[in-house]
């Protein structure tokens, strides 16, 4: 016990001045060894030795060298991606900008955390970027198009997704009005309204918050249920797809010898037709339902 105090006393002298640990600090794995020893040494449950490796570790984070100007230069490039992002229409192309976006925005943030970008917009308003400002933009961005493009519920599912990780690196309005739609169109109306709620406390005075509750609001008071545009159409398919063959059965037990006229064919396959077209009304999903 007695040589872990010793052990501790050394480490809090050398603590003391940055120039006494600095060389300590030469990279994470030189930094995670030392700690590890020190615990080793003197327990992972004391509490002191716990402290004091945490601060090591913040010291080294502290000394690593900041690229302000690489960081800039990579928040640009990301910002250059995010604007091309609007302009194309195919998915793939859609997804592989947001990667782009991603890459050099999480490369700024580690250059230089506190970074910033002034641009300027094509109406001329000038704006400040910075990494967690544009990472949060093109999460809602594609987030909220995937949400309300996707055909699949997975798809679906991952732009709800990007989206609550949009409002957790940088919240703004919109982004809580956009998922509590993409609820509201999973006809999860429960979910809708505590996204816009948590995003009405923190921003009262937001007009696109407001929007969403007051429609919730008044689709309340109309005694707006959901939707049973799937079964109806289900059922109506399922209708006219047996109907065809129902009209074939009592042409062909009424016709006796004669042939079977092609009009009977025709009506058949008219129904049949319409039916597998219910069914895929039916399967087809339509915003904001």
């Amino acid at each position: 016990m007695a040589s872990g105090s010793v052990n501790l006393m050394q480490i809090k002298k050398m603590l003391s001045a940055r120039r006494n640990y600095r060389n300590f600090l030469l990279t994470d794995l030189a930094n995670s060894i030392f700690c590890n020893l020190v615990l080793d040494r003197l327990g992972a449950g004391a509490p002191e030795a716990q402290a004091w490796c945490s601060v090591i570790q913040e010291g080294a984070m502290a000394d690593k060298p900041v690229d302000t100007e690489g960081a800039r230069a990579d928040l640009r490039f990301g910002n250059q991606y995010f604007d091309r992002w609007f302009k194309q229409d195919l998915r793939k192309q859609k997804e592989e900008t947001f990667s782009q976006v991603l890459k050099y925005t999480e490369q700024a943030r580690k250059k230089d955390p506190s970074v910033t970008l002034q641009v300027k917009s094509e109406e001329g308003e000038v704006k400040q970027v910075t990494p967690d400002s544009l990472a949060a933009a093109i999460h809602l961005a594609h987030g909220s198009y995937e949400a309300f493009n996707a055909e699949t519920g997975a798809g679906r599912l991952r732009g709800r997704e990007h989206l609550h990780k949009s409002i957790a690196i940088h919240p703004m309005p919109v982004a809580f009005a956009d998922l509590a739609r993409a609820y509201l169109s999973e006809n999860d109306r429960a979910k809708a309204l505590e996204i816009a709620n948590a995003g009405q406390q923190q921003y009262p005075d937001s007009f696109e918050i407001r929007q969403v509750l007051d429609m919730m609001k008044s689709h309340e008071e109309l005694g707006a249920k959901p939707s049973n545009r799937r079964v109806v159409m289900f059922v109506l398919g399922a209708l006219l797809f047996l109907g065809g063959f129902v009209v074939i059965y009592v042409a062909d037990a009424i016709r006796g010898a004669q042939p079977m006229p092609k009009a009977i064919f025709v009506v058949a396959g008219a129904g049949w037709v319409l039916g597998i077209l219910c069914f895929f009304l039916a399967v087809k999903r339509r915003p904001q339902e």
